[in-house]
């Protein structure tokens, strides 16, 4: 193995970790709020002063 593929992470071993295998509980949990933020931070981004596009 070189270098670079030691530094790969598999993203989705982390999650699954952290918060939970897909359809538990805890998963649908940090999905729902992941889903919350992302979308607040778009809306954001999207509604500031001055820019009328």
């Amino acid at each position: 193995m070189n270098t670079n593929e030691e530094m790969l992470t598999d993203i989705s071993a982390e999650l699954d970790k952290e918060f939970g295998a897909p359809g538990t509980p805890e998963r649908a949990k940090f999905d729902e709020e992941a889903y919350a933020f992302y979308t607040n931070c778009v809306l954001s981004d999207n509604a500031r002063p001055g820019d009328e596009g």
